[in-house]
């Protein structure tokens, strides 16, 4: 009898365990990814491509729920036991962080990616990270009002070189709005002006600060209105923080059948160490207004008051506003389209080539300017863990050398369908415009924009958004396995490290998540997503390799292989002579241009005054400078992360293996 007992429970646990096996190898092990989406952060239509991509997903992914009401509804970060992904804003994000996540939970956002998605911020972490190089990745930049001064004086030796360009003045706001080509002399009048629309009954209060309403919420409201009323004289044109911007603008702008654009691409960013990012295959080109002449802003510093104003109305004429586009007139490309273009424009392959090239080293550099803020800022979050994602909208003005430069990074961009309206109905409406011939191009085998059969912009989104969907989902079902190996491994390699070396040299919540990404960049490539965690990395290299600021090298990148390709032009006072040797001595012809040269020089003068008497607080502040941060050496963790990327990531999935590793 007892024989048969325990043969009888021997055959009930070998059912079981077949049992659960199967349960294991089947789709019902993984349960769907659960997404809830706080709707209240987002404009209308910018989660209806989210919702398509889960309901297409077979299962995989479900929408558990909506937040359409700030106060009265629960949010994303107070169901998070009954939740995967928090689809949220900024503000929802540093709460649901400050909660105690698992590894499995993944919140919309990183923390500390103001660093890059701050236009004057973007400036500054790349000016620190790379000093004079940072030149090569966005156009020469001074914040505002702390580089005022650094400014004028650039402007001045520009002039006294017989250089003459115009620039962008930025404001601190969004979607297309806040931004002027000007002159140097009314950038250097306008650069302090007071910000309309700043004070306290205005209509700007920035309401996504306040969260759930919470009284950290209305604290976080309360700095933010401090911050715009520039009661620390932060003063300039429309934003009176001191993280305004200037970008010195592109003279030499490639036009496609006289039109100039901007390149759009999406990257997702991950954790903060390890960090990872990945840019999305794909892109879309936005075509800006036809142009009546080749260039504008050709000029000379001499050229007289209405020359220049003549030069920044064409130069206004290159920004390109997605958000007051008419689609119809030039309808949008992919960025497949464009390489085309480039490569039966050239007659090779090699010219859309180089230009990707570039493209994903700007961008990983622009990604690991911000990665030391992210880290600093993730330290501060006790329920961070990893595991936040971050999409952003990286944008690219491309000039006739067919450089790429940064000059945005978007949070948020937009993901809805036909934010600004083309010809056609419905999903992937047809342009109405006919193609028309080269018309002051850069290139002579430049063509207009043709119209489309399908609209690139929504077939772009909708690729990116169901890949990003779907390398989400594949990360969460790699998390709670990882999880379970790391404390197994962490566990053997203490018990052997015990008798023969210190302990393993990370944590569990790093090894977790260095177990799972071979399988996560290998499901990215799988997916569209080209892995830019082996260049972001070589980026930290590169911080800690910076020259001294004022070192010979400071403005080479020969010390840096990730920008080697994106050398900065030589500033134009070193590549010209002064214009007074450029003239004709003597003659009736010098003497005017002389005449001319010192009246642009007192307009100059006179222009940089005027801050002075008019916004004085904000001008003192600019003359104290901002001088850049010494170089940081790179972390032993950051050099074994970076050896191990260029291993091709070998498992860890061993003691040995872990060990090696760390041995690295």
């Amino acid at each position: 009898m007892r024989a048969a007992a325990r043969l009888l429970l021997l055959l009930v646990v070998s059912i079981a365990c077949s049992a659960v096996t199967t349960a294991t190898s089947t789709p019902a092990a993984n349960p769907p990814l659960r997404i809830w989406i706080d709707e209240f952060f987002f404009s209308e239509g910018e989660t209806q491509l989210l919702r398509e991509a889960a309901a297409a997903s077979g299962g995989a992914a479900l929408v558990a729920g909506t937040t359409h009401n700030r106060v009265l509804q629960l949010k994303s970060y107070q169901r998070t036991g009954a939740v995967d992904v928090l689809w949220t804003g900024p503000a929802g994000c540093y709460e649901a962080f400050r909660r105690q996540l698992n590894a499995t939970h993944a919140v919309s956002c990183v923390p500390g990616s103001q660093a890059m998605t701050d236009k004057a911020a973007l400036v500054g972490s790349l000016a620190a990270a790379y000093g004079p190089a940072a030149w090569g990745v966005v156009p020469r930049s001074f914040r505002l009002p702390a580089q005022y001064g650094e400014m004028a004086a650039h402007l001045k030796r520009e002039h006294a070189a017989g250089h003459s360009s115009l620039w962008v003045l930025k404001e601190d706001v969004h979607r297309g709005k806040g931004v002027a080509v000007v002159s140097p002399a009314q950038l250097l009048a306008r650069a302090l002006e007071r910000a309309p629309g700043s004070g306290w009954f205005s209509d700007s209060w920035d309401w996504s600060s306040l969260g759930s309403g919470s009284f950290a919420g209305w604290q976080r409201l309360l700095r933010v209105r401090v911050a715009r009323q520039g009661w620390r004289g932060v003063l300039a044109h429309v934003w009176t923080s001191w993280n305004s911007a200037m970008n010195q603008f592109l003279g030499e702008q490639y036009l496609v059948g006289g039109r100039p654009f901007y390149i759009r691409v999406w990257a997702v960013v991950m954790g903060a160490d390890p960090a990872r990012a990945y840019l999305y295959d794909g892109g879309v080109v936005v075509f800006g207004q036809q142009q009546k002449r080749r260039q504008a802003g050709a000029g000379n510093a001499a050229g007289s008051a209405a020359s220049a104003a003549s030069d920044t109305a064409a130069g206004g004429a290159l920004i390109v506003n997605l958000w007051t586009q008419d689609r119809q007139a030039a309808a949008p490309w992919s960025l497949g389209q464009l390489e085309a273009h480039l490569a039966a424009g050239t007659g090779s392959r090699a010219a859309p080539q180089r230009l990707r090239s570039r493209l994903h080293a700007a961008a990983a550099a622009a990604l690991a300017a911000a990665v030391p803020s992210v880290r600093r800022a993730a330290a501060g979050l006790p329920g961070y863990q990893g595991g936040s994602f971050e999409v952003l909208g990286i944008d690219f003005l491309l000039d006739a050398s067919l450089r790429p430069w940064v000059v945005e990074v978007n949070a948020l961009p937009s993901m809805a369908r036909k934010v600004v309206g083309s010809s056609g109905s419905g999903n992937g409406g047809n342009g109405s415009s006919t193609a028309e011939g080269p018309k002051h191009s850069s290139s002579a085998a430049e063509q207009q924009p043709p119209s489309q059969a399908s609209n690139p912009f929504d077939a772009q989104k909708e690729g990116f958004v169901s890949s990003l969907l779907q390398l989400l989902i594949v990360r969460h079902h790699q998390q709670a396995a990882a999880e379970q190996q790391a404390a197994q491994l962490l566990q053997a390699a203490s018990a052997e490290a015990a008798e023969e070396q210190g302990p393993p040299c990370v944590g569990a919540a790093q090894l977790r998540q260095l177990l799972a990404l071979p399988q996560e960049q290998a499901a990215a490539e799988r997916l569209g997503f080209i892995p830019l965690t082996s260049q972001l990395y070589d980026g930290l290299a590169c911080m800690a390799a910076r020259p001294v600021s004022g070192s010979p090298d400071a403005a080479d990148s020969s010390w840096c292989n990730l920008l080697a390709d994106l050398q900065p032009p030589v500033p134009a006072g070193e590549q010209q002579c002064s214009a007074d040797a450029q003239v004709g001595g003597g003659s009736a012809l010098g003497t005017m241009a002389r005449l001319q040269q010192w009246a642009g020089r007192l307009q100059l003068e006179a222009a940089s005054l005027l801050p002075a008497v008019l916004h004085p607080r904000a001008w003192r502040q600019g003359q104290a400078g901002a001088a850049l941060p010494p170089p940081k050496p790179v972390s032993d963790a950051d050099r074994r992360m970076l050896a191990w990327l260029r291993r091709g990531l070998p498992q860890l999935s061993s003691v040995p293996a872990l060990l090696a590793y760390c041995d690295a």
